[in-house]
C-alpha cells in the first residue's frame, strides 16, 4: 500500500466534507497523529504533511467549481440546452435533465431537472429553446435516509423547474451521440422482438440501464432479495464483461497489448451507452490501471488501485462521494478482495468443490452489512441465498446477451432465436427461484447500525481475519493506536449520554415525532398524505423507526385523525411497530380508527388532566380536549400534550386554532418548544398565545400544499416574538436533544449531536478504516513488508 495515496485520498475527501468544520478537525488530527507515532525521518514526515494538505487545497479548489448556483424559486426563465437524461417520458408527463448553453440569454452551463406536461414526445440530446418557472424540489430530507434532493446533488443538479412553454425543440447534429441512440433503439428493439414482455423490460435496465422502463413484477422480486445490484449497472457488470471479453480475445490468439486496448475500448463504447454510472467508471479505472501494470510488468497492488481510482474520481466529480453507487461499489470491491481469502479457506474445507462463487458473494454480503443497514435499516437473510442463486445465472444470462447481440448484427437467425430462448428461460427460473423462496416467509431482520457499532463491527473484522498479524510484537502498539484512534472519533462526535431525543420527522405536508429516551420510545402522530398515492408514513415513518433499531413504539399517540396525522397507522400495525395507541375521541367513520380497534391493540383515551410518567424526568401531560368538550371540528379534538423532561416544557399542539389555543392558554404556562399548530395556519398560534407561553423554539412540519402554509401572518407573528423558527419543508428532518440544554441540529445544518447514521457517516467510516489499517501496513511498508496480498487468517 503506498502511504502517499493514502493521504492524498483522506486529504481529498476531507476537502470535500470542509462544510463540516468539526468532522475536518478530526480528520486533520487523526492524520497527524498518525504519522507522528509511525516514527518516520523528517523529510518523509514533512512529504506526508505536505502532501495531505495539498491534496485538501486542490479538492478544496475543486469542489468550489461544484458550489451550488441558485435560481429563483418562482422565478420565470427562458433556457437553451441539451437534454442529457429522460427520467420519465409518457405521453402526457415527461421529466428531465438539461445541460443548459444559456439562461435568459447569458452562456452558462448547469444542469436543471425540468417536467413538461405536453403531448409533444421528446428524445434524448434534444436541442431545447423553453421557458420554465423554478420551483422547489420535492424531497423528504431525515438524516441518514434516502434524500432525492441529494440524489440530485450527486449528478450537480440543485434546480428544478416546470417547463410552460418550448419555443423550439431540434435533434443533435453530433454523430457519437446520433449512433449511441441508434444502437440504444436496436437493442431494445431486438429485446421487446424475442423476449417476453415481462423479460424485455428487465433486460431493458439489466443492460442498458434503462431508467424510463417501468418496474414490473421480476425487478420488483429483486429488490425485496437485495438483488438490485443486478438491475443496476455496476462493477459486477463490467467485470463480466472484462473477463468474458479476455478469456474470448485469448482463445482467438490476440496479442495481449491489442487484446487489452480493444477490451478499454470496448468498456468505454458500452459505458457511454449506459452514460457512465459512477459504479462502472470505478471498475473501467481499475481495469485500465490492472492491464497498464500488467502490461508494463510492475506489480498489481490492489489498495493502490482502489486508492488511486478514488482519487480520479473525486476530483473529477465530488459529490460522487456522497454518491450510494460510488459508496457501495467501493466497499464491496474492497470487500470481496480483502475479506474472500479467508473466507475461501473455510467454504473450500467444507465444500471444495461446490464453491460457484459462494465465497465472492458472502465477502460482499460481510462487507457490506453496516452499509446495508445503515441505508436500509433491515436486512433479509434470505437475500444471501438469492444472490448466490441468482447471481451465477445473471452472469450468464449477461454473456450470452453480449454473444447473441454480436451474432444479430451478422443476421444469423436460427442462432439468435436459439439463444434468445435460453435467455428466456433463464429468466422465468429465477423467477421461479425467487417465488419459491418467498414461500418461507422469513421476515427481515431489523438491527439499528449506528456509526459506532459500524466501526466496532469493522475493526473487529479486521482483527479476526488478521489476529497473528496484528498481535505480534512489532505490529501490536500500532493496531492499538488504530484502535485508539476509532475510539477517539467515537467520543469526539458524540458519546452517547442520557438524554431525551425529539426527531420532528420531514413526512411533507403533514406531522410525525419521535420521541425516544432510554429503551423508550414513543411517535406523536404517523404522517400521511392527504393526495397522491404516496403515503409518508408508510414510505418515510416505518422505514426511520426501523432505521433507528427501534423495534416497537411503546405509545403511537394520534393528535387527530385526519390523514397528513395519521395515514401510517396501517403501516405501523402491519409491520408490528406498535404496542398501544393515545386517542383523544372515537370516530366510527375514520378508516384509521377501525383499523387501530380491528388491531385489538391497548388504546389509551387521554382527556385533559391525565399524565404518562414515563420516568421522574420525563412526563406526558395531557392538555386538551376537555372530557365534556364536543366539536364537529376534528381539528378542535386535537390531542395536546405538554412533554416535560428536566426542566424543559415541548408542546404538541396538533391542528388547533387560536379559539382552542385561547382555552387552554392559562393551563399551559411557558415552554420552551412549540411544535407549530396545523402547519403553520393563520387561524393558529394567535399573538396572545405566544405572548403566555413564550417559546424559545418552533418547529413546523409542513411540505408542498394549496393551503399557503405556512402563512406570512403566522410567520410574522413567530418572528415578533422573537421565536427561533425551524421548518422541516426548508431544513429537513430536525433533532432536538435535551440533557442539561437543548440542542437543536437539521439535516440541511449538517450538525452532529446523537449516534445517529447521519449523511457523513459513510465518510466519517471510510476515514477511520483507511486510518487503523493504513498505520498498520504503512509501518510495515516501512519495514520492507509491502503488502500485495489481501486480509486473511494467518
Amino acid at each position: 500500500m503506498n502511504p502517499i495515496l493514502l493521504i492524498m485520498l483522506m486529504g481529498i475527501v476531507a476537502g470535500i466534507l470542509l462544510k463540516n468544520t468539526i468532522l475536518i478537525l478530526i480528520i486533520s488530527l487523526m492524520s497527524i497523529v498518525s504519522i507522528l507515532v509511525l516514527n518516520l525521518k523528517k523529510r518523509k514526515y514533512s512529504i506526508y504533511v505536505i502532501t495531505f494538505f495539498i491534496s485538501l487545497i486542490l479538492s478544496l479548489f475543486r469542489t468550489s467549481f461544484e458550489e451550488e448556483v441558485k435560481l429563483d424559486i418562482g422565478e420565470n426563465y427562458r433556457i437553451t440546452g441539451e437534454i442529457v437524461e429522460i427520467l420519465n417520458n409518457d405521453e402526457d408527463y415527461q421529466k428531465f435533465f438539461i445541460e443548459t448553453e444559456s439562461i435568459n440569454g447569458v452562456k452558462t452551463s448547469q444542469k436543471l431537472m425540468l417536467t413538461y406536461s405536453n403531448e409533444n414526445s421528446i428524445s434524448l440530446y434534444d436541442n431545447i429553446d423553453a421557458n420554465i418557472k423554478i420551483s422547489n424540489i420535492s424531497s423528504y430530507d431525515n438524516f441518514g435516509m434516502y434524500s432525492y434532493k441529494t440524489y440530485l446533488n450527486s449528478k450537480s443538479i440543485y434546480n428544478y423547474g416546470k417547463v410552460s412553454e418550448i419555443l423550439s425543440m431540434n435533434q443533435t447534429n453530433s454523430l457519437l451521440k446520433s449512433i449511441k441512440l441508434k444502437a440504444v433503439e436496436s437493442i431494445s428493439n431486438v429485446f421487446d422482438k424475442h423476449l417476453s414482455e415481462t423479460n424485455s423490460v428487465f433486460m431493458k435496465r439489466l443492460i442498458l440501464s434503462d431508467k424510463i422502463v417501468k418496474n414490473n413484477e421480476l425487478i420488483e422480486l429483486y429488490k425485496d432479495y437485495g438483488l438490485t445490484h443486478l438491475i443496476a449497472i455496476s462493477g459486477l457488470h463490467i467485470g463480466i464483461i472484462a473477463v468474458f471479453l479476455s478469456k474470448t480475445l485469448s482463445k482467438l490468439r490476440f496479442k495481449y497489448k491489442f487484446k487489452s486496448v480493444l477490451i478499454v475500448i470496448i468498456l468505454f463504447v458500452y459505458g457511454h451507452i449506459i452514460d457512465f454510472p459512477s459504479s462502472a467508471i470505478r471498475a473501467i479505472i481499475m481495469y485500465i490501471v490492472y492491464e497498464i501494470s500488467v502490461t508494463t510488468k510492475h506489480k498489481y497492488n490492489f489498495y493502490n488501485s482502489l486508492m488511486f481510482t478514488m482519487i480520479v474520481m473525486l476530483l473529477i466529480n465530488p459529490n460522487w462521494l456522497h454518491d450510494t453507487g460510488f459508496q457501495l461499489s467501493c466497499l464491496a470491491v474492497l470487500s470481496i478482495y480483502s475479506l474472500s481469502p479467508s473466507i475461501k479457506r473455510v467454504v473450500n474445507h467444507r465444500l471444495r468443490k461446490y464453491d460457484f462463487g459462494i465465497t465472492t458473494i458472502l465477502s460482499a454480503a460481510i462487507g457490506l452489512l453496516p452499509i446495508q443497514m445503515l441505508y436500509f435499516g433491515e436486512f433479509n437473510p434470505l437475500s444471501i441465498i438469492a444472490n448466490i442463486l441468482i447471481i451465477p445465472i445473471i452472469s450468464i444470462v449477461i454473456m450470452l446477451t453480449f454473444i447473441v447481440l454480436s451474432i444479430n448484427l451478422i443476421k444469423v437467425n436460427v442462432i439468435v432465436i436459439i439463444m434468445f430462448w435460453i435467455i428466456n428461460t433463464l429468466l422465468d427460473f429465477t423467477n421461479i427461484v425467487l417465488d419459491t423462496l418467498s414461500i418461507f416467509h422469513i421476515s427481515s431482520i431489523t438491527v439499528g447500525f449506528s456509526m459506532f457499532s459500524s466501526i466496532i463491527y469493522y475493526v473487529a473484522l479486521i482483527t479476526i481475519l488478521n489476529i497473528k498479524r496484528l498481535f505480534t510484537t512489532k505490529t501490536t502498539n500500532y493496531y492499538i493506536l488504530g484502535t485508539i484512534i476509532c475510539s477517539m472519533l467515537m467520543v469526539l462526535i458524540g458519546f452517547q449520554r442520557e438524554a431525551l431525543y425529539i426527531e420532528f420527522l420531514d413526512v411533507g405536508q403533514g406531522d410525525s415525532a419521535l420521541i425516544s429516551y432510554k429503551d423508550k420510545h414513543f411517535l406523536v402522530d404517523t404522517g400521511g398524505n392527504t393526495y397522491g398515492n404516496f403515503n409518508p408514513g408508510e414510505k418515510i415513518t416505518c422505514p426511520i423507526i426501523k432505521k433507528r433499531g427501534i423495534s416497537s413504539i411503546d405509545i403511537v399517540f394520534l393528535s387527530h385523525f385526519d390523514l397528513d396525522h395519521s395515514n401510517g397507522v396501517d403501516a405501523l400495525i402491519e409491520n408490528n411497530l406498535a404496542e398501544s395507541f393515545g386517542i383523544s375521541y372515537k370516530d366510527d367513520s375514520s378508516a384509521i380508527y377501525n383499523s387501530i380497534v380491528k388491531s385489538k391493540l391497548p388504546v389509551y383515551f387521554l382527556k385533559s388532566g391525565d399524565s404518562i410518567d414515563v420516568e421522574n424526568k420525563l412526563v406526558f401531560e395531557v392538555i386538551s380536549p376537555d372530557s365534556n368538550y364536543n366539536s364537529s371540528d376534528d381539528n378542535e379534538l386535537s390531542l395536546v400534550m405538554n412533554l416535560k423532561y428536566n426542566g424543559y416544557n415541548i408542546l404538541f399542539t396538533g391542528d388547533i386554532d387560536s379559539k382552542v389555543e385561547e382555552s387552554i392558554s392559562d393551563t399551559i404556562g411557558e415552554i420552551d418548544i412549540l411544535k407549530v399548530s396545523h402547519h403553520g395556519s393563520k387561524y393558529s398560534t394567535s399573538e396572545d398565545f405566544l405572548e403566555i407561553t413564550k417559546p424559545d423554539y418552533g418547529v413546523i412540519s409542513v411540505g408542498r400544499n394549496n393551503y399557503s402554509h405556512p402563512t406570512e401572518e403566522t410567520l410574522n407573528r413567530l418572528h415578533n416574538s422573537n421565536v427561533r423558527i425551524y421548518r422541516t419543508d426548508l431544513d429537513g428532518g430536525i433533532l432536538v436533544k435535551i440533557d442539561k440544554n437543548i440542542n437543536i441540529s437539521t439535516v440541511k445544518d449538517g450538525k452532529l449531536y446523537r449516534d445517529i447514521d447521519y449523511d457523513t457517516i459513510l465518510e466519517i467510516l471510510l476515514i477511520a478504516l483507511l486510518n487503523s489499517v493504513g498505520v498498520i501496513l504503512i509501518k510495515e511498508q516501512k519495514e520492507g513488508k509491502i503488502i500485495d496480498e489481501p486480509l486473511r487468517f494467518s
